[in-house]
């Protein structure tokens, strides 16, 4: 027996219901799972352990709201990295989450002002802005050219600081003219070591600082 147009189209918008609902709950139960996943890692915010096995602050509930299922990989409240903080010493929290992809892993440096506990800076934990002395273009290798002015000046700190295997030139700030480097430490006492020593080759560099950050949410 037949069926007529009018059950066959009410036929097609059940399937298409069923099917729409289906795939309704099968998203949700991907994205529970995933975040239960998230909740059992260490570094999750509501545990006490970094990824890295220490322990670690809990964020504050405000700074978590802007980067949802992140993990803490360092932690530390040791000197200041940002140059507006002085020498004083406070919380600083290396967070792993997603970037525009969800396939990039971005890694975000959140530090408490002293001065104000409930404000906190956000930064790029891979990344700092570095400004050279001398007229390099960009993209003619300036970080080799800087090398070979460095090893000319015999600092025995140059060849370590500029060393391939730590840090890596990935492209210019367009709007200051600055490098944007790469750095392979992304702990605090790491980014605070790649600071003071492109700070200490002095007549080469002549700023370096953060790279900020700024939170969606």
């Amino acid at each position: 027996m037949s069926i007529s147009k009018k059950e066959r189209t009410l036929s097609i918008w059940i399937g298409l219901a069923i099917g729409i609902t289906l795939s309704s709950l099968l998203f949700r139960y991907a994205l529970n799972e995933k975040e239960a996943k998230t909740r059992q890692r260490p570094g999750n915010f509501d545990g006490n352990m970094t990824a890295q096995g220490t322990s670690f602050d809990p964020l504050p509930e405000t700074v978590a709201k802007k980067i949802p299922g992140g993990i803490v990989v360092f932690f530390d409240k040791n000197e200041s990295i940002c140059e507006s903080h002085t020498a004083e010493k406070t919380p600083k929290w290396v967070i792993e989450t997603s970037g525009a992809f969800r396939s990039e892993r971005l890694f975000i440096l959140i530090e408490q002002n002293p001065a104000e506990k409930t404000s906190h800076g956000f930064f790029r934990a891979s990344e700092l802005y570095v400004k050279s002395t001398m007229e390099l273009a960009w993209p003619v290798k300036p970080l080799a050219l800087l090398r070979l002015a460095a090893n000319a000046s015999k600092s025995s700190s140059a060849s370590y600081a500029l060393s391939p295997e730590r840090h890596r030139l990935i492209g210019t700030n367009e709007r200051t003219g600055e490098w944007i480097l790469q750095i392979k430490d992304i702990s605090p006492s790491g980014i605070r070591s790649s600071i003071a020593e492109f700070k200490g080759l002095s007549g080469l560099i002549e700023q370096v600082r953060l790279s900020p950050w700024t939170p969606e949410n």
